[in-house]
C-alpha cells in the first residue's frame, strides 16, 4: 500500500489475501498468530467455499506436545480480531505438496473441505428434529444469517442477527405464509421460541406489494418520499437551520490514478444506475432522465510547489449546495501532481442516493476501474417502480398514526447541548467533522459482548451515544432521530439498485443511571423495534403533529444517529482500486449534529458532523471523547451492573456549578423599610 506521505507498506502477496463478509484478510497474519500456540509448528490458513467462505486452517504439530485445537483457537483469539479467527482448525501429519515441493494450498483447501463434510455427516443433523414452523424458520435463518443447520436452541442474535436482518427475515417468512413480529423475536429469539409465536396468514390478509415494471412511464415524474421532501424543503432559507443541501463528500488519495480510465468507469456507472441520472422538478417531484451527456472530471494538474494550495481549493467542494433541478446531482474533481500523486474529491446530493447507494456506486466504480471489460449483472428493478409499489396500506397507516399520536404525548425534547448561539441565529449552516476510532481488537470484543446478551451492537452504540448526551445536556430524558435504511425485501435486486431508501424514526431515551447496562440497552432495543413495526407513517408526519400540539410552525429533533452497521459488507473495505478514503463530511438541512458509526478495517469509526459555531467551544470534541471512553470501558465492564460514570470535563463542570449556584448573594433584610423612608 502506497501512503500519501510516500510510505510503502508491504501487506503480503495478493494471492494470500481474501475477503470475508467485507473484511480484507491477510492469511499470513493468521498463520503467524496460529504458530504462536504451543502445539503448532506450522500453519496454513485458507478459505473453504462451503459452507459459504469459511475461514479454516491446517496445522502441523510438535511431536512432544498434545494437539489441542481449542488451545490453538484460544491463542489466536488473543492475537487476532474476531473476524480473523478461523472457524475450524485441523491437525495433520503432513501438508500436501505440489510438484515443486512447496505446500499445495489448493490441496490443503480440498482436504479441509472433505474433513468438514465428514464431520457434519457424523454429527446428528439438527434439521431432522425440526418440523413445521421450526423447519421453515431454520431454512430462512440458514440463508439469511449464513449459518449451517441451526438447532431449536439457536439464538438469532448470537448468530449475528440485527434489526435489518430481522425485517428481511419477516419478509421471507411472509412469502412462506407465516407472520411474526419484531417484538416476539426480541422476547423469544431462539428457533423454538420464535417459531411458536408465528401465525399462518392468508395472502389476501396483508398482501406483499408486487413490483410491476412500468417501462412506458419510466421517465415520467414521480413523488418524493417524505424524507426526500424534507431535504428539498430544508434547502430553503426560510427554515431554521435551512439553506443547506443534503450532501455527502468523500476524499481519496492515491500514488497514481489513470483519470481517463476512471472517468470512463464513472460514466459506465451513470449509465447503469437510473438514479445517477435523476433530477427534481420545480414542483418537488423527481424524474429519471433517459440520457445524459458524458460527465467530465474537473482536473487540475500541479507541481510540488502549488499542490497543497490546489488541494485546499478542492476541499471547498465538501459543503456544496447543488441545484437539484439540473443534472448532475454529484460532483467529481481531482488534483494530480506531476509525479502522479492524486487527490480525488467525490460529492453526492443524497436527496436521490442513500448511504448504501453511495457505497454501491463507489464499489462498482472501483471494480470497473480495475477491469473496464467487467460485465456487471443486469438490474431488473427500477427505483421508480419500487417506490410506487410500496405505498402504505390505509389500515396500517391508521394503526401507526394512532401509535405515534399516543407516543408524542410523552416525547421528551431534543438534547439540550450547551450552545454558543441559538439555532435561529445561524444564517448559513456550515458543517465540520470530529472523528474518533476504536481499534479492531476492542471493537470485535464489544461486538461479542453484545451478542452474548442477545443485543444488536448498533443499539449498544446508539444507547451509549444517548447516555453521553444526557450527561452533556444535564437532562435525563431526550429524543434522538434515528436514520433507518428501509429497503423492503421485495425484489432480488433491491440491495443493488441505488436511490434514497432512508426513513427516519424518533427515539425517546430515558436515562436510568442505576440500571444495569444490558437492561438499559434491551429497553432501548425493544423501543426501536416497536418503532420499526409502526413505520407506516414517517417521522416528518410525527413532527408535524407535535408542532400542532405546541402551536409551533415547525418542530425539530435535530440530533441524529446514523448506523451503517450491518447495512453493507462493503463499508469495512474502503481501500478502493483508485485510492484510499482519507477525508469525509456530510451536511443535512435542519440538523445540528449527525453521529455516524461505520465499521472499517475491522474497527469502528465514529463521525460527528455538526454545525460549526453553534455549540459552545469544546462541547462536541469532549462528547466524542466521552463516547469513545464509554464504549472502550464497556468492553471489560460487567453488563449486569450499571455502566461506568461518564465524567464531565473540568471546565464544563465548573461552568455548570457556577450557573446552578443560585444561593443568595446578599444578607437577609426586610423589604418594607425602603417604602416608609
Amino acid at each position: 500500500r502506497y501512503h500519501p506521505d510516500g510510505t510503502l507498506e508491504f501487506l503480503g502477496r495478493t494471492d494470500h489475501q481474501v475477503k470475508i463478509r467485507g473484511h480484507r484478510i491477510e492469511l499470513g497474519e493468521i498463520e503467524r498468530a496460529l504458530e504462536r500456540a504451543e502445539p503448532v509448528r506450522e500453519a496454513v490458513a485458507t478459505v473453504v467455499p462451503e459452507p459459504r467462505d469459511t475461514l479454516c486452517a491446517m496445522l502441523l504439530g510438535h511431536d512432544t506436545v498434545d494437539n489441542s485445537p481449542d488451545e490453538v483457537l484460544e491463542t489466536a483469539a488473543r492475537h487476532l480480531p474476531e473476524f480473523m479467527v478461523p472457524a475450524h482448525v485441523e491437525f495433520t501429519d503432513a501438508f500436501p505438496l505440489n510438484a515443486n515441493g512447496k505446500i499445495d494450498r489448493a490441496g490443503v483447501r480440498a482436504d479441509l473441505a472433505e474433513r468438514l463434510v465428514a464431520r457434519a455427516e457424523a454429527e446428528e443433523a439438527p434439521d431432522a428434529e425440526l418440523v413445521g414452523n421450526e423447519a421453515v424458520l431454520a431454512s430462512v435463518w440458514t440463508e439469511l444469517l449464513d449459518v449451517r443447520s441451526p438447532t431449536r436452541r439457536s439464538n438469532f442474535f448470537h448468530l449475528g442477527g440485527d434489526s435489518l436482518l430481522a425485517t428481511r427475515m419477516l419478509a421471507a417468512l411472509r412469502r412462506e405464509g407465516l407472520s411474526g413480529s419484531l417484538g416476539d423475536l426480541f422476547s423469544s429469539p431462539t428457533i423454538a421460541g420464535f417459531a411458536s409465536r408465528l401465525t399462518s396468514v392468508d395472502g389476501s390478509d396483508s398482501p406483499t406489494p408486487t413490483i410491476v415494471a412500468d417501462l412506458e412511464n419510466r421517465h415520467e415524474p414521480f413523488e418524493l418520499t417524505d424524507v426526500q421532501r424534507a431535504y428539498w424543503l430544508g434547502r430553503h432559507t426560510g427554515f431554521t437551520l435551512g439553506g443547506v443541501g443534503s450532501y455527502w463528500y468523500w476524499e481519496f488519495e492515491s500514488g497514481s490514478v489513470d483519470l481517463d480510465r476512471l472517468e470512463d468507469a464513472w460514466n459506465s456507472v451513470v449509465e447503469r444506475h437510473e438514479m445517477m441520472r435523476a433530477v427534481l422538478d420545480g414542483d418537488g417531484r423527481q424524474r429519471i432522465l433517459a440520457s445524459v451527456p458524458r460527465f467530465r472530471f474537473q482536473v487540475r494538474h500541479t507541481t510540488a510547489a502549488d499542490h497543497d494550495e490546489a488541494v485546499a481549493e478542492l476541499r471547498g467542494m465538501d459543503s456544496q449546495i447543488l441545484d437539484v433541478t439540473t443534472w448532475p446531482l454529484f460532483d467529481v474533481r481531482a488534483v494530480q501532481r506531476d509525479d502522479g500523486h492524486t487527490v480525488l474529491g467525490i460529492g453526492f446530493d443524497y436527496i436521490v442516493l442513500d448511504a448504501l447507494s453511495i457505497v454501491t456506486v463507489l464499489s462498482e466504480l472501483s471494480a470497473l476501474y480495475t477491469d473496464p471489460n467487467l460485465h456487471l449483472p443486469e438490474l431488473e428493478l427500477s427505483y421508480r417502480d419500487y417506490l410506487l409499489a410500496t405505498r402504505t396500506d390505509d389500515d396500517v397507516r391508521r394503526r401507526d398514526e394512532a401509535y405515534w399520536l399516543r407516543a408524542i404525548e410523552e416525547l421528551p425534547p431534543p438534547p439540550a447541548l450547551p450552545l454558543r448561539i441559538a439555532p435561529e441565529q445561524v444564517e448559513q449552516p456550515s458543517f465540520v467533522r470530529r472523528e474518533t476510532r476504536i481499534g479492531p481488537e476492542r471493537w470485535q470484543r464489544l461486538r461479542g459482548r453484545a451478542a452474548e446478551h442477545g443485543l444488536t451492537v448498533s443499539t449498544v452504540v446508539a444507547t451509549a451515544f444517548a447516555e453521553v448526551l444526557t450527561v452533556w445536556s444535564g437532562e435525563p430524558e431526550l429524543t434522538l432521530t434515528l436514520t433507518v435504511f428501509d429497503r423492503q425485501d421485495l425484489h432480488p435486486d433491491v440491495n443493488r439498485v441505488v436511490g434514497d431508501f432512508t426513513s427516519l424514526m424518533l427515539l425517546a431515551h430515558r436515562s436510568r443511571p442505576d440500571e444495569p447496562w444490558a437492561r438499559t440497552v434491551r429497553r432501548v432495543q425493544g423501543q426501536v423495534w416497536e418503532g420499526l413495526e409502526h413505520n407506516g407513517v414517517s417521522s416528518v408526519w410525527v413532527l408535524q403533529q407535535l408542532a400542532q400540539r405546541h402551536g409551533a410552525s415547525q418542530m425539530l429533533m435535530p440530533v441524529v444517529f446514523t448506523s451503517t452497521l450491518g447495512v453493507s459488507d462493503e463499508f469495512p473495505d474502503l481501500e478502493l482500486s483508485f485510492g484510499s478514503q482519507t477525508r469525509g463530511l456530510s451536511q443535512t438541512p435542519q440538523v445540528t449534529l449527525d453521529c455516524q458509526v461505520i465499521e472499517q478495517d475491522g474497527g469502528l469509526t465514529v463521525n460527528w458532523d455538526y454545525v460549526e459555531g453553534l455549540f459552545a467551544p469544546g462541547v462536541v470534541a469532549d462528547a466524542a471523547d466521552a463516547l469513545r471512553f464509554l464504549l472502550e470501558a464497556l468492553v471489560d465492564q460487567d453488563w449486569d451492573v450499571p455502566p461506568p460514570h461518564i465524567p464531565l470535563p473540568v471546565g464544563q463542570a465548573e461552568v455548570r456549578a457556577r450557573v446552578n449556584d443560585t444561593g443568595p448573594g446578599n444578607p437577609p433584610r426586610l423589604l418594607h423599610p425602603p417604602i416608609f423612608t
